[in-house]
């Protein structure tokens, strides 16, 4: 009997990762947003055991990092990733994006959403 992926996926939020607002709100380069990441940095990575952490995820083959920022750059995953990198001993990081065709069409559709949402308040 064959299992489902979803079935063998361990998921776990951990909160004290989670970015500040100001981070996500931003958007763009997270390198261009000195004063933010110095603040994310400092309150968030410098006090979180990564060890702690890559003792936990040493039963796990490829744990991964999620967000809904595509572009890493943009997320504060391209602050956490190379520190839980270097606790798991890891030998690289891959970053998963999806294809520009596969945005686009997000974008898309996220457009037509706003027109339809646009015409509606227009005229009831």
């Amino acid at each position: 009997m064959s299992t489902s992926i979803a079935s063998r996926l361990l998921f776990a939020f951990i909160l004290s990762l989670l970015c500040c607002s100001q981070l996500s709100a931003k958007g763009g380069n997270m390198a261009n947003q000195d004063p933010y990441k110095t603040q994310y940095v400092a309150r968030t990575l410098e006090t979180f055991d990564f060890a702690a952490l890559a003792e936990e995820l040493k039963a796990f083959r490829a744990p991964a990092i999620m967000c809904i920022e595509r572009i890493p750059q943009a997320c504060h995953r391209s602050l956490v990733a190379p520190k839980l990198q270097a606790a798991l001993k890891a030998r690289e990081v891959v970053h998963l994006q999806p294809s520009a065709a596969a945005f686009e069409a997000q974008r898309a559709l996220r457009d037509v959403k706003r027109n339809r949402a646009r015409t509606k308040r227009k005229y009831g």
